[in-house]
């Protein structure tokens, strides 16, 4: 049967709240000819609930969502549920306990939690008092409850009442303690810890599901035992009676479906909320339909990647619905601290990295494909021989010594890094870089944001079709003008607090090694670099500026110039060591006062490399337009210097958070 799980709560709500969401934007006219009941108002009574579980406090309690992190099929729904509520998103390693309180690790220090939205298996919350080695769990958090300075909602071990055990005693139950009987019919279990119970199982179990008594199991029960394996299932509930129950099997309701294959009928799951508040039961007026996936049948959990509909309860006129009753303070408090975990601002550090690398690919390959289908005379063949050169040495397209590659191979090479999800450092694999991590941060990121993210994917799946080179060129073009909008979500709707910090720094940091490594290129480079100054202007979108101060053609020192010292030039290395300079002044200092020290010392160094770097100086016998000879291994010790930076940031700042690889 393998390790027994109990449900770390219900699950499901964040899907009905996202589905209605979806569905009014959707189908608008269809909801107000409907008038179906609302159901964000369960927002507020979920978040009275939570509070009045704290403990008594002078102040509004600090609420965290615990989650297993991005792993868990139900993240979507813990990360939609604390951006909604505005609660923390917290994993097991962002939390520690001291004195028996449990302290969130954020960017300026501990801070204190009141109450936890448990939504991992209770025996994975604490490695110390139950499950060892859990990653997901919080060494001494059992003991922070059982003192009294946490709350658990949902409760270690509430789980338990969802057992099918449960349901054979429910009529019963449902009489004694509330004298009438179930409005509702109970699906009709047998417990096997009885002797006349089982012997009933034992002889009906080719009529019966066989189930765990104590798991909390959501399949359907009309899973037929089956003769093959009765052998087997009567040797285990003779061994262990108490541990099984049967059950009858029932019929499913069905809903349409539209299907790849068209119309058809599913087995549907209703799953209902009732909420209580601590004062009164409130119950969802609309609930969650699970269309079930027959494979799945009787498994142990209805999975989050199902097919979901959502629940309306109609009314005859629509409900008005009751202003909120949360009394407002007649002094507004000042704002609380950074909530942002270490392993959040590291996920966001790493986002505009990867974001920033994206772009810098995507214009590499553009640049490729517009020479590749540009001028096709002799002059053209040769800058496209140069940058394929230039594209090999800076790792875009494979070393091939040797061998310039015809027209035709440079394309099939380019259609690949562009394609291909095997790729390492591919299109696809960046993509896939950038979803894993911002999935880490989701209730960091707007919904704005997500659909940019989520529209990335989609451009990038474009096809090659009849013209691949052509497709090829307009897909770039949309990914440019996709990842300029995700910079300028960044620049103009991102709070500027801890987190669009470190997502600007990523951005920066990655930019800035961008540059010098593509200048380092260009000096080394074996072919005439006269042919890259055309094409390295364009992939640092610096064309225009170029033509606006020296309006001449493309020159090797007025290109470095531009590209290296310009300070008003968003592409220039000296623009992102500027920025890097300044968010290095604003780096929060409680968790480790020396940290923002060591890193605005670090920066400092950064721009004093720069200044030396000389755009031309020519040694004796050298072209007017020839650069110093030093310059490239400047520039190499310059990216060298950077990714010591980045370092840096990860040792002061996200430190618990294990190795990545870049």
């Amino acid at each position: 049967m393998g390790a027994r799980r109990s449900d770390p709560g219900p699950r499901g709500l964040g899907f009905a709240l996202e589905n209605r969401s979806v569905l009014s934007r959707v189908l608008p006219e269809a909801l107000a000819a409907a008038q179906p009941r609302p159901i964000t108002t369960v927002l507020r009574a979920h978040r009275t609930a939570l509070e009045r579980l704290a403990p008594p406090l002078d102040r509004p309690p600090a609420i965290a969502l615990l989650t297993p992190g991005p792993q868990d099929e139900a993240y979507f729904e813990h990360a939609y549920l604390a951006r909604l509520q505005g609660y923390t998103l917290v994993e097991g390693g962002d939390l520690t306990v001291r004195g028996r309180r449990v302290w969130l690790k954020t960017l300026e220090g501990l801070r204190g939690l009141d109450v936890l939205l448990r939504q991992v298996d209770d025996q994975l919350c604490d490695p110390l008092e139950l499950q060892p080695g859990s990653p997901a769990g919080v060494p001494g958090l059992v003991e922070a409850a059982r003192a009294g300075h946490v709350a658990l909602a949902n409760a270690l071990g509430t789980g338990l009442v969802e057992g099918p055990a449960f349901l054979a005693f429910l009529p019963g139950l449902c009489r004694h303690v509330l004298g009438e009987e179930l409005r509702l019919p109970s699906v009709a279990t047998w417990w096997c810890g009885q002797a006349r119970e089982r012997r009933h199982v034992l002889d009906h179990l080719a009529d019966l599901t066989l189930r765990p008594a104590f798991v909390p199991v959501h399949g359907t029960g009309n899973e037929p035992g089956g003769t093959a394996v009765h052998a087997g299932q009567i040797e285990s509930v003779e061994a262990t009676p108490h541990a099984w129950v049967g059950q009858e099997r029932v019929t499913l309701s069905q809903l349409p479906l539209r299907t790849p294959a068209g119309w058809a009928s599913r087995p549907v799951v209703l799953r209902v909320f009732v909420l209580f508040d601590g004062r009164e039961y409130r119950v969802l007026p609309g609930g969650l339909a699970w269309v079930v996936d027959v494979s799945r049948l009787g498994t142990v959990r209805l999975t989050m990647a199902a097919c979901t509909k959502d629940v309306w309860v109609l009314t005859d006129a629509l409900v008005s619905e009751p202003p909120p009753t949360v009394a407002s303070p007649r002094v507004v408090p000042p704002p609380a601290r950074s909530d942002l975990p270490s392993r959040t601002a590291d996920a966001l550090f790493w986002l505009g990295r990867y974001a920033e690398r994206l772009e810098q690919l995507v214009r590499l390959l553009r640049s490729l494909v517009h020479q590749l289908t540009g001028d096709p005379s002799g002059a053209g063949r040769g800058r496209v021989a140069a940058l394929a050169g230039f594209l090999r040495q800076l790792g875009v397209l494979p070393d091939a010594p040797g061998a310039a590659g015809s027209a035709d191979s440079l394309g099939r090479e380019a259609l690949q890094v562009l394609y291909q999800r095997e790729r390492p450092a591919g299109v696809r694999d960046l993509l896939d870089r950038m979803h894993r991590t911002a999935f880490a941060a989701r209730d960091r990121l707007s919904a704005d944001t997500w659909r940019l993210l989520n529209g990335l994917e989609t451009d990038a799946r474009l096809g090659a079709g009849s013209l691949p080179l052509v497709r090829a060129g307009v897909v770039l073009n949309r990914l440019v003008l996709d990842l300029a909008a995700l910079s300028g979500m960044e620049n103009e709707n991102m709070t500027r607090g801890h987190g669009w910090r470190f997502f600007s720094l990523g951005r920066r940091t990655e930019r800035g090694l961008a540059v010098a490594r593509q200048l380092e290129t260009l000096l080394r480079v074996g072919t005439p670099f006269e042919l890259l100054l055309d094409p390295l202007l364009e992939i640092a979108d610096s064309t225009l500026t170029y033509r606006q101060q020296y309006a001449i053609e493309p020159a090797l020192a007025g290109v470095l110039q531009l590209l290296l010292h310009e300070p008003g030039n968003p592409r220039s290395l000296a623009f992102q060591l500027a920025a890097i300079a300044t968010h290095s002044h604003a780096l929060p200092a409680a968790a480790n006062p020396a940290g923002p020290r060591q890193v605005q010392e670090k920066a400092a160094a950064l721009s004093g490399q720069l200044l030396p770097l000389r755009p031309a100086g020519p040694a004796e016998g050298q072209g007017a337009d020839a650069a110093d000879p030093r310059l490239p291994d400047q520039l190499a010790a310059m990216g060298r210097a950077l990714a010591e930076f980045s370092d840096l940031l990860t040792r002061l700042f996200f430190s618990h958070v294990g190795p990545r690889a870049d």
